[in-house]
């Protein structure tokens, strides 16, 4: 057998090529992958799959942190390794990329399989409610909620380079969805309103009371909480305990050195 030491180029010449297939041929393979965005991390796990040469891929939810880019990126990937003759078992909730991607579809509720089906047999609204159980009416009836009092108002917020202009009125006893791919901003916006960016300018006030931007002590007085989207990275401490974890961000800085976080 050939030495691992001198493989070196044939294996990173696997890595380049597979990197290149999803997208990725910019990136240097020395780059750690901790430097990465959450997007382009999930790129990679998926061109690690493609140097191992497997005959049937399953990819879990693949796409729920990427843009609509890198999105296309892995369809595009995929399309190619089924003219390979590679087999890939799709797992999304996501059901406009069932109708894009897959030839079929199964559906499994309550750890059942309801049923098979081709793509080009079923519409949106069957493989809902396949999904369900029942129609979609059922499932959702009409809520008529009876909003209170402005409690977070956002005008003119500005988080550069990407959020310029944002406008929000939540009131007491509501749900706000704030809905957008990667890249859209949504995601900086929230991120501004917790403290998080250095450059944001606007106005901010909670229960008309007003909160000074750029300041997490401020948003965590007026409490305003934020729970990122990168859990592992910046919402828990992973070598704490849960009842570490849980009390973590009230305690003095000396406390916090006492925990070596």
């Amino acid at each position: 057998k050939v030495p691992l030491f001198h493989r070196r180029k044939e294996f990173r010449d696997r890595a380049q090529a597979a990197l290149e297939k999803v997208g990725l041929g910019d990136l240097a393979l020395e780059t750690p992958v901790s430097q990465l965005s959450i997007g382009r991390r999930q790129l990679v796990e998926i061109a690690r799959m493609l140097t191992r040469d497997a005959r049937v891929l399953i990819l879990d939810e693949p796409t729920a942190t990427l843009s609509d880019v890198e999105i296309e990126r892995i369809f595009s990937a995929l399309r190619a390794l089924k003219a390979e003759g590679k087999s890939v078992i799709y797992i999304t909730h996501r059901l406009g990329e069932v109708f894009e991607i897959c030839d079929t579809v199964s559906v499994l509720r309550n750890g059942e399989l309801v049923g098979t089906r081709a793509t080009a047999e079923i519409d949106r609204e069957h493989l809902m409610e396949m999904m369900l159980g029942r129609n979609m009416g059922e499932m959702y009836p009409r809520w008529d909620s009876k909003p209170g009092e402005p409690m977070l108002t956002v005008r003119h917020l500005r988080a550069p380079p990407i959020v310029q202009d944002f406008n929000l009125v939540a009131e007491r006893g509501t749900v706000i969805c704030l809905a957008g791919q990667v890249g859209s901003g949504a995601i900086e916006a929230l991120r501004a309103l917790a403290g998080l960016s250095p450059d944001a300018t606007g106005e901010v006030s909670v229960l008309g009371q007003a909160v000074r931007l750029r300041s997490v002590a401020q948003s965590q007085a007026a409490k305003v909480q934020f729970i990122s989207e990168d859990r592992a990275g910046e919402g828990i401490f992973l070598r704490l305990s849960v009842g570490q974890n849980l009390v973590a961000t009230r305690l003095s800085g000396k406390l916090v050195a006492d925990l070596d976080l």
